[in-house]
Order: structure tokens, then sequence, then C-alpha cells
């Protein structure tokens, strides 16, 4: 007898949602009793490179896909759409290169339509069908054909590879998060989405084309968390100015270069982490006045991750006596670095924790040296302990409140052990330190033969020193 046939609809889907969405849909062809089970598989997954699988293997790539082939694909979709009345699915995905499809360009449109407009409460559709690189961005994008009826269950909604033009009167009543990759957008089309989705609470740009100056204002809405990642500007030149201003949101990270920045009106922000990229030169005033006017506008925040840039921006000795343009960041609870504790940031660490006097905990991460900075790193006459700490006079409130420390990368440089002594001797409350060594072997490993292998081997001793410190009442962690 064949018994799988007899079992529960419930639990041939469930079967069912373990096959390519091309081979659940072959099974419509066994019966009666499967003509439609595959419409209640709770993921479709339409993408060109699981459809023509074996072809991707022997070619390595699809730029050599033929006619046919890609009317396969074409056809696959169209009966797939033909379904998509009776379909409950939980995801939909819909995955081609649109520059190879350009024939078919008005099925193209209403695949694209009926994904959007399907029940799913997560849609994904991309546009390139591959890996993608910064050339792909040059090239004329498809232009997401605008939709007057989204889907009213739609939650999560991620869009790779086009240009996004927000339809006017639009509504994604129940959108909760979005990711654009790759994709244009238009200071109007960000500002209207947000605006005019109520439910919105996550939106992330990733790689994608903003504008030269680009205002993401939207004095209502409900997004919390927003995420700008290594975005540019047409021409692949980084944003002249990013001007943020949404009083709903809690968390806001950005990474990438950026010439000048401004936020207002976010009362509610308690996260926030920027990883500026660029390089500081040392005698600009308008770094040094674009950060006071950034921390001032991040009173409010409890945790703020940051980069060696700013540091060096507030450390810049020709500015010092201007550091009083900075409030105090009285809530700033836990604080985030990335950097190398090398001399030219000391005066901006210092000054930082000076603005910080209630911080509970504090975290540095001594990132990896690039191919042009760790041959100099190794050259820096920093493998002696200094008194930098000891002679400031600068009050550190800090101190009173200091619990937990971190440093990750550490390298057992002069710099880094005076740091650690002078908290630990310094902190009245401290619990735990916890230190992890750096791989040097990783890190340095090409300049070991070279005339670098004697300051190698001091950086290995000096890591040590650590272990011979008195035990005091805050846990020590050497790792």
């Amino acid at each position: 007898m064949e018994f799988i046939s007899d079992l529960p609809d419930s639990i041939l889907s469930h079967i069912l949602s373990f096959l390519p969405t091309k081979d659940a849909m072959k099974t419509s062809f066994l019966s009666k009793r499967w003509e439609s089970l595959w419409t209640s598989v709770p993921l479709i997954d339409l993408d060109e490179r699981l459809f023509i699988r074996r072809r991707l293997e022997l070619k390595h790539n699809l730029y050599g896909v033929n006619f046919q082939e890609q009317k396969k694909f074409a056809d696959f979709v169209e009966r797939f759409i033909a379904f998509h009345g009776s379909l409950n699915v939980q995801e939909l995905r819909l995955r081609f290169d649109i520059g190879r499809y350009l024939k078919f360009s008005s099925r193209a449109e209403r695949w694209v339509r009926t994904v959007m407009t399907s029940d799913a409460k997560i849609i994904d559709i991309d546009f390139s069908g591959k890996t993608l690189d910064w050339s792909d961005l040059d090239k004329n994008m498809y232009i997401l054909p605008p939709c007057g009826f989204p889907s009213r269950s739609l939650t999560i909604l991620r869009l790779r590879f086009c240009e996004f033009i927000y339809l006017q009167n639009t509504s994604f009543v129940s959108l909760q998060t979005l990711v654009l990759t790759a994709v244009k957008v238009s200071n109007s089309s960000v500002n209207a989405l947000i605006c005019s989705s109520p439910c919105l609470e996550k939106l992330h740009l990733e790689c994608c084309y903003v504008p030269v100056y680009f205002l993401v204002e939207a004095p209502v809405s409900h997004l919390k968390c927003m995420v700008v990642n290594n975005c540019v500007t047409p021409g692949r030149k980084f944003i002249e100015h990013f001007s943020l201003s949404i009083p709903s949101l809690q968390s806001f990270k950005f990474k990438g270069i950026i010439n000048d920045f401004s936020v207002k009106n976010l009362w509610n922000l308690i996260e926030v982490e920027i990883e500026e990229q660029n390089v500081y030169n040392g005698f600009q005033n308008h770094e040094y006045r674009m950060v006071c006017k950034l921390f001032n506008e991040l009173r409010h925040v409890q945790f703020l991750t940051l980069t060696n840039w700013f540091l060096e921006v507030l450390g810049n000795e020709q500015l010092a006596d201007n550091i009083l343009l900075i409030d105090d960041l009285n809530n700033l609870k836990h604080l985030k670095l990335k950097m190398w504790l090398a001399d030219v940031e000391l005066q901006g660490l210092a000054t930082l924790l000076r603005l910080s006097p209630n911080l509970e905990t504090l975290s540095i991460n001594i990132g990896e040296p690039g191919d042009t900075d760790a041959s100099d790193m190794l050259v820096m006459s920093i493998l002696k302990e200094h008194t930098f700490w000891e002679e400031l006079t600068m009050p550190f409130y800090f101190l009173l409140h200091l619990k937990k420390v971190e440093i990750k990368g550490f390298e057992g440089r002069g710099n880094e052990i005076e740091f650690g002594k002078y908290l630990l001797k310094n902190s009245e409350v401290l619990e735990k330190m916890v230190i992890s060594n750096a791989d040097l072997t990783a890190r340095y490993g090409k300049y070991t033969n070279k005339r670098y292998k004697k300051t190698l081997e001091k950086l290995q001793q000096s890591s040590q020193n650590f272990l011979f410190l008195p035990k005091a009442s805050p846990e020590i962690i050497l790792s």
C-alpha cells in the first residue's frame, strides 16, 4: 500500500518545504491528491540560480544561459503566478538577473507586481541574480514598478539592486522591517516610506546609492532602528552631508565616509554606533566643530561605539582650548572604541572619558592593521610605559562608576599596559577586567624575518606582564 498520500496535508506540506520550489511544484502531477499541496508550502523560492543549477555547476556562472533556459524559468514563474490566488505562503523569494530578461520586461513587471501584492508576510526580491561588486552599481538599475496596493500582510521586505520610487498615497500598513541592498533611493522616497508605514521599526540601507545631500526626516513615525552601511552617492563618492531627524529613533548605526554629519530631535536615542572610515588630516577645524555639535545632540545616548577618527579629532592639540564646546554625556553608561591606543589617540581618549562621568563599562577593540599601516604600527615608539595618565590634571569622575573593562587585540605595548594599570589603580568599584591577547603571529607574521623581529619579541614578552600584577579586588582575566 502507498502510505504517503494518506498523511495529513500539514505533514505533506512540511515534507515539501524541504524541496526546492521547482521540485515541490512537480508533485502536482502525481495525482489529484497532490495537485494543490505544494501551494501550502510556507516558503516559495523563485530563484533563477536554483532553477538552472546544473548549468550553474557546469559554467560556474550564468552568463552562458541561453534563451531557451531563460524562457523555461520565465514559464516556471508564470505557472506560479497562475496559482498565486490560492497560495498561502509565509515567505516569498524572487531572484533573477533583470539584465537578461529585458526581452521579457512586461512579464517580469507582472512577476514583481504579483509578488508585491501576495499575502506573504516576508517578501525578498533580488534583481541581480549574482554576487554584486561596486562596478554593478554604475549600471542603469531596474526601476521597481510602483505598486498601488501592496500586501496588507507584509511585515518584512527585502529589495536588492533596483531603483526604488515611492508611489504617492501608497501605504505599507503592516511593514515592520525594510532592508534595501544596492538600491538607488532619493530623499523623498525614504522620507515618504518612513512616514507612511505606521508599523515600520527597522530600516537598513546596505551599499545603497543615496543623494549627495542625504536628508532623512520623519517627524511622525514609529521607526526605532536605522542602519546606514557603506552607502555612496552617484559616482561612488562619499556623502557630502547627512542629516537625521527622527524623534522615534532608538538605535542608529553608520559606517562609511561622510564630510558633514548632523542629527537633531533624537530625544529617544539610546544606542549609537558610528564607524567613520575617513582619514583625519589633523588641521581642519570643520571636523572638530562637527564632532562637538554631534556629541551635544547625543546627550541622551546610553550605548556609544566610535572609531579612532573621533579620538584624533578630539585630541588635536591646536583645538584643545575649545573642548568646552561639548557638554558632558551624563547618560552614557557603555562606551565601545575601535582604536590603537597609540600616542595620537590618547589625548582624545582622555577627553572623551572626562566627558563621560557616569560610565560603567569600557570596551576597547585594538583592530587588525591593514596592509598599509601594519609596519607603521611596529615602528611606533610606544613599547615603553609612559606617564601620560598619571600626569593628567583633568578630573575623571567615571572612575567612581566604572565596573567592567574589556580590551580585545591586546599587544602588550607600553601605552596599553600603562592604561590598564591606571584603571586598576584608580577605579573605585571595578569588578572585572578582561584582556584578550592579539595573535601577533597572524597580525604581523610577514614581518618576522625583517628588522621587526626584536620588536615582535618584546611585544610577546610584555603582553604577559598582566599575569604578574598584584591581584586586587577586580577579577583580571587574561586570555
